[in-house]
């Protein structure tokens, strides 16, 4: 449980953000339905996958109707291209209002498309400069107090929940306090090889 409790905490925030734009939606739709893409088979899935439904479904109870088919939850195969065969699947279908994505992997792949046909939501975004995701700093007025700032990613239909901290910056604080020469940093092959698109 304690490896899922930071994505539980993510699935929150996700489903708050997930409600407010379906909430935008419901007045011209009967029903909203939801689409899910994760990154592949693992053990956690069906509890990562009940407990944003649960998330939604309370959020949500008496106010307006979501639905998340089980048909439109995939599980790709853990390779970029089995992950971006996935989300195009959906994105492409008309019987999918939003999206969402509860994996590394297919966040990071909707998160570096550009404008998206329908909204997307991006659950694990680890550290959007690394990963070359776009994000952008707004400014908002607040009576009685300074200016507050926030990120959005400024791409037409796409939000992220950013699940990490600052890499680079956790990186120095760690060479602070353990002097090193050379770090060795371990990550999946299929993040690796969209990562290593971003760079050319």
């Amino acid at each position: 449980m304690s490896i899922l409790a930071p994505l539980i905490r993510q699935l929150g925030r996700l489903a708050v953000l997930v409600c407010l734009c379906v909430l935008a939606a419901s007045a011209q739709q009967s029903a909203v339905r939801i689409g899910m893409v994760l990154d592949g088979p693992a053990e956690q899935n069906a509890r990562l996958l009940e407990i944003f439904e649960y998330e939604i479904t309370v959020l949500v109870e008496g106010e307006f109707q979501v639905e998340l088919p089980a048909a439109k939850q995939l599980v790709a195969d853990w390779t970029a291209a089995g992950i971006a065969g996935a989300v195009d699947g959906l994105l492409s279908d008309p019987d999918v209002d939003y999206i969402v994505t509860l994996g590394i992997l297919g966040s990071n792949d909707v998160s570096r498309r550009g404008p998206l046909p329908k909204p997307v939501f991006a659950a694990i975004i680890l550290d959007p400069e690394i990963q070359g995701i776009p994000s952008e700093m707004l400014g908002q007025p607040v009576i009685g107090e300074e200016l507050e700032q926030f990120k959005v990613s400024g791409v037409p239909n796409l939000s992220y929940v950013t699940a990490g901290g600052d890499a680079v910056q956790e990186i120095r604080v760690f060479r602070g306090l353990v002097p090193f020469s050379r770090l060795t940093i371990l990550y999946m092959e299929a993040l690796s090889n969209r990562l290593d698109r971003a760079d050319r």
